[in-house]
């Protein structure tokens, strides 16, 4: 899919969408691409895990007005991520 806007994917992707996004979390080889799985399963381990992968999943969830539904499980992480790095607590994220 060259489209990689989530209206498009979500389209495309129709009542298959939750398996869709996991097969993309776990590096789920396509059928008819199994000569390309390392390709598969390095970009996933490697772009969930990236700064990028995290500033495009920030950026979407914002976007999408989805922050006020992930606030109260997120906030206690990213509270012990800034304390692990020696900064305080916060209540809001910063614009």
């Amino acid at each position: 899919m060259a489209d990689k806007e989530f209206a498009a994917i979500q389209a495309a992707a129709g009542e298959r969408l939750v398996p869709l996004i996991i097969e993309a979390a776990t590096g789920t080889v396509p059928a008819g691409q199994e000569e390309e799985r390392k390709t598969y399963k390095n970009h996933a381990s490697t772009w969930f895990k990236s700064v990028e992968g995290g500033e495009e999943i920030a950026a979407k969830m914002f976007a999408m007005g989805l922050w006020p539904h992930f606030r109260a499980g997120l906030m206690p992480f990213l509270n012990a991520v800034r304390g692990a790095v020696g900064l305080a607590n916060i209540d809001v994220l910063p614009p």
